[in-house]
């Protein structure tokens, strides 16, 4: 079974207000921590191991995780804090290290953004294209506060674009990765990595980027604006307003 690192260790530095002094993944989102919405997906689909990258406030989410653990939850958990902010490519260096090379594939999840995804399929594209990394792609219609992905048309990730501001429909990356272990970290140098800047474009060069493309809505919480849109969303969802499936609904409530 697959491990999976979810990178919960973000200050959210645009929502302090709405935090009051939480860590990001802790924002109230449909009553609850946006934490929980993550791990329920997670345990539908099977995951039993889940590394925890921490910094911020870390003790908070901890003592959460082991008061909720028996009663929301079923993983095996490990905490990894990190001492200084490492950036997205340093802290998954840093956490994937902790996870023995006899696990060949780890799943990677933003702790701040959710989307549906279908793990299997992610693993199914990952293992026939001998990728070193795939990435969950989402198509928004207007993706102006977004960089932009593009692919080729066997789904090959072949470039990023920086975010423009314009009002288009395109791909963009929904935060969810299945990286090889370990040799995702022959691609991740040493210190303060940005993935996206820094590990993509390496992977791109040697064709080894490839992506699955989903139309769900990305809900992340980077913003108060987008902190809002996501309570929404899971205040409906808890009222049986949107599009989860009856089972989806079931097993994540």
């Amino acid at each position: 079974m697959i491990d999976c690192v979810i990178l919960a260790g973000g200050l959210g530095t645009r929502l302090s207000p709405k935090l009051r002094g939480l860590p990001k993944c802790a924002a109230k989102v449909g009553g609850k921590p946006f934490l929980y919405w993550i791990l329920k997906n997670l345990e539908l689909q099977g995951v039993k191991d889940v590394t925890l990258a921490l910094g911020y406030k870390s003790q908070y989410i901890i003592n959460y995780i082991k008061y909720y653990n028996n009663t929301d939850f079923s993983f095996n958990f490990r905490y990894n804090i990190e001492e200084e902010l490492l950036g997205t490519g340093g802290a998954i260096k840093y956490n994937i290290k902790s996870i023995p090379f006899s696990t060949e594939q780890v799943l990677v999840l933003n702790g701040d953004s959710f989307t549906r995804f279908d793990l299997k399929k992610l693993l199914k594209i990952h293992e026939s294209n001998k990728a070193v990394a795939t990435i969950q792609l989402t198509e928004l219609e207007d993706t102006s506060e977004y960089g932009r992905v593009s692919i080729d048309k066997d789904s090959k990730i072949i470039e990023f674009a920086e975010k423009t501001g314009e009002k288009v429909t395109g791909l963009i990356n929904a935060g969810i990765y299945i990286l090889n272990n370990p040799e995702i970290l022959d691609y991740i140098p040493e210190g303060v990595v940005s993935l996206e800047k820094e590990v993509f474009p390496r992977l791109v060069e040697n064709n080894k980027l490839y992506s699955v493309t989903d139309k769900d809505d990305l809900y992340d919480i980077g913003t108060p604006e987008r902190l809002k849109k996501a309570n929404k969303f899971f205040v409906d969802f808890r009222r049986g307003k949107n599009d989860f499936s009856e089972h989806v609904r079931k097993n994540l409530l």
